[in-house]
């Protein structure tokens, strides 16, 4: 709390220097035209987002629905149409030679788009202009092996429609230069001691377009976005039984994993101005996505002879269709009103298959809830304001009611209705240019990942999680305060302090089956502050800037097995990130220094404390336009071996009871270097 309370005296006594933005072309609106990005050498929009003074991209939460998700960028001043592609994705497919200009907008300029946002970002696109950008990537791991990542962009005029359209392919392999497991029991005496090696491959490639054009009076956006992602881990234990490796190994372990996974998605946005005054908005989303699963698990105890096998496969075909209508009004008495109502349909089919192997052949095994059927319909009517009270106050209000009905079927059917009332409040103070303080309230449902009302193995941990047919959505009301800062001279700062309560927090407790699973666990808070700083050194060395990016959290649950509080489940803190870079823009050369904080997060099972840990990370880079007229960007990351380790703590039955044991998990990772080379046509 200490960091807290410096971090909120450092933003007030900035507070008095922020001046006049570099350009303004409206209230509370700085404009950042391409001349401010060439000395970064950008390709594509989202290079020119990542280096935008105390900006810090937020591609949006997990909130139900369409409108509930929205991030803190817009491009030609609307949110993009899409769902599954996120706004980096959205970013990447536009060329650095297709941005107009970009604007950093604090305060609400219009109802309903970013909902929730202190500060965005709207790129504003060329018209008419074809253009192109590419990036091809070379990686070498720490053990010698070189793989590719290549991008390409393209922003073209085909007929009457304007085109963005990114395609994209990596493969990828990771691999830890040194893991190993130990396990003691109750008393600290060691079981087990293993030398792993878990060598993980993946690749990924998808295409995603954007088409749209001018038709009846009104605009057509047409989106499409269509791959494939495949990953496998090959994991070896070699087991030494009561002692450290010394000599033959007593037992192997080997874990074969794969996953294969198809994505669609389709979707379409009509926009058309009414009666001078008022704009119609229909968005329509469909996205399909197809997952095949399958772990096979082997013990050979002794070690070299067979001793038994499991396997798992699952399958699951999830699917989401939204309807999203509205209608918005031009400013009437400093009022933007907007009006409408959301149609979803969200479905997955899931089922788990287990199966042992003892020598005898195999036999299968059940959990509750290995087969589901989820299915649910939602409905949601909004009105959102934008008052523009004085130069000085911008007010923001919302309101929405959403009903849903949830039903799942398979081996535990169930049907449950909601209904729920998301009020939102907001306040922008603009005491002078370049400085805004906001102040918000607002209440939010949570998106219920379907996967958890059916059973889940992990192989890995040895883990299994039955489903749970009557999961219901987490609430949560927030207060939060902003300060954004702005000036050419000091750079820019922007943070927020953030308190949220929590209405049932969905944490790993025992069903009322005896299983484990997911449950709707009771209350809960959490509470934080975040922000960036963009700080130019030009006065101490020219061409030199640093950008920081933190967030720091804390939580409290009062857990119903222990009676006693502790944190939420997966929750990383601190996260800081911190960048000194210098840009020689006459020698066309650029070099810098990223570095990481070391960040630690606990997981809570009902049997079961986990707590991991991401080392720091040092990454130093250097890049050039001299040659050929491409970037060339070097970067050799994690040039101190970085670490992750995790201890996973044990107890019977459940955390209520005894210690049982310990597993504690060293890994690491050295140092890997990665090559880009990117241009723009």
């Amino acid at each position: 709390m200490d960091r807290l309370r410096w971090t909120l005296i450092a933003g007030l006594l900035l507070l008095p220097v922020a001046g006049h933005p570099e350009e303004s072309s409206a209230a509370g609106v700085q404009q950042y035209t391409p001349d401010f990005f060439q000395r970064f050498y950008p390709q594509t929009a989202l290079d020119m987002l990542e280096r935008l003074p105390g900006f810090s991209l937020d591609t949006g939460s997990d909130a139900r629905g369409f409108g509930g998700s929205a991030g803190n960028v817009l491009v030609d001043g609307a949110r993009p149409s899409t769902k599954s592609l996120d706004l980096e994705e959205v970013l990447a497919r536009i060329p650095a030679r297709s941005v107009r200009w970009i604007e950093v907008i604090q305060g609400a300029q219009k109802a309903g788009e970013t909902a929730g946002q202190s500060v965005i970002a709207n790129v504003v696109r060329e018209t008419g202009r074809s253009s192109g950008a590419w990036i091809a990537t070379a990686i070498r791991e720490p053990d010698g092996l070189v793989y590719p990542a290549i991008e390409l962009s393209l922003a073209n005029t085909v007929s009457e429609w304007s085109v963005a359209t990114k395609a994209n392919y990596y493969w990828e392999n990771f691999d830890f230069q040194d893991f190993t497991r130990t396990n003691r029991d109750a008393s600290g005496e060691l079981v087990l001691f293993q030398d792993e090696s878990a060598p993980r491959k993946e690749y990924s490639a998808f295409v995603a377009t954007e088409a749209q054009r001018e038709f009846d009076n009104g605009r057509l956006t047409l989106n499409t976005r269509v791959g494939i992602f495949d990953r496998a881990e090959d994991a070896d234990r070699i087991g030494y039984r009561g002692r450290f490796a010394d000599g033959a190994p007593d037992e192997r372990l080997r874990i074969a994993f794969d996953r294969e996974q198809e994505e669609l998605e389709l979707g379409a946005v009509w926009e058309q101005t009414l009666w001078e005054t008022w704009a119609f908005k229909a968005i329509g989303l469909g996205s399909l996505v197809l997952t095949d699963q399958l772990t096979k698990v082997v013990d050979e105890v002794p070690f070299g002879e067979f001793d038994r096998s499991s396997r798992f496969e699952s399958e699951a075909d999830q699917s989401e269709l939204i309807g999203r209508f509205t209608f918005s009004r031009s400013p009437w008495r400093g009022v933007v009103p907007e009006f409408g109502f959301e149609l979803a349909r969200n479905e997955l089919d899931r089922s788990l298959t287990l199966s042992r192997d003892d020598g005898a052949g195999p036999v299968p095994f059940e959990l509750p809830n290995d087969n589901a059927l989820v299915e649910e319909l939602r409905g949601e009517a909004f009105s959102n304001f934008v008052w523009t009270i004085n130069e000085h106050f911008i007010g923001e209000f919302g309101f929405a009611v959403e009903t849903s009905q949830i039903s799942v079927s398979g081996d535990s059917d169930n049907e449950q209705r909601f209904t729920f009332v998301k009020p939102s409040l907001a306040l922008n103070w603009k005491p002078r240019p370049g400085a805004q303080v906001r102040f918000a309230l607002r209440r939010t449902v949570g998106q219920l990942d379907f996967n958890d009302f059916a059973a889940s193995a992990e192989a890995t941990d040895d883990r299994f999680l039955a489903g749970n047919s009557s999961l219901g959505p987490d609430q949560t009301t927030s207060a939060s305060v902003t300060v954004d800062l702005r000036s050419e001279r000091f750079g820019a700062l922007n943070f927020q302090v953030l308190h949220e309560w929590i209405e049932d927090s969905l944490e790993q407790v025992v069903l009322p089956n005896g299983a484990s699973g997911l449950a709707n666990a009771g209350d809960s808070r959490f509470w934080g502050v975040f922000g960036s700083a963009f700080v130019p050194l030009n006065g101490l060395l020219p061409g030199a800037l640093i950008r920081a990016e933190f967030e720091i959290y804390d939580s409290e649950f009062d857990d119903p097995l222990t009676g006693e509080s502790r944190a939420i489940t997966d929750v990383d803190s601190p996260e800081i990130e911190v960048t000194f870079r210098q840009d020689l823009v006459d020698q066309r050369w650029s070099w810098g220094v990223f570095y990481r904080a070391k960040t630690e997060s606990q997981d809570f099972f009902t049997d079961e404390i986990s707590d991991s840990s991401w080392g720091e990370n040092w990454t130093l880079f250097a890049e050039t336009t001299r040659w050929f007229g491409l970037r060339t960007r070097l970067e050799l990351r994690q040039v101190k071996t970085r670490e992750f380790p995790r201890t996973r703590l044990f107890f019977d039955p459940d955390r209520s009871g005894a210690f049982a044991g310990s597993e504690v998990q060293l890994r690491e990772r050295g140092m890997f270097a990665r090559l880009e080379f990117s241009g723009q046509f």
